[in-house]
């Protein structure tokens, strides 16, 4: 399924309505995933590292995504699956 122009924009109207920042529990409910699925995509660990990680930042045991990174790394995985 190839993103549209009117999915694009729905896209950046839901992570809109989101502050700067995104912490992991709301990155899972915008990607209909477990929080355990974001924190893995944010640490990039196991079997098969993925070149392309979600991009996220830790600060003592908190991590967090920059809104505006997560919008760009969603439309570079906009064909793939997660």
């Amino acid at each position: 399924m190839k993103l549209e122009e009117p999915d694009l924009q729905r896209i950046s109207e839901v992570l809109a309505t989101y502050g700067p920042t995104l912490s992991p529990d709301e990155v899972a409910a915008l990607l209909k995933v477990k929080r355990a699925t974001v924190l893995g995509m944010l640490r990039n660990d196991g079997d098969n590292p993925d070149p392309d990680p979600l991009p996220g930042y830790k600060s003592g045991k908190l991590w967090y995504v920059v809104n505006a990174e997560l919008l760009e790394w969603c439309l570079r995985h906009r064909n793939t699956t997660l």
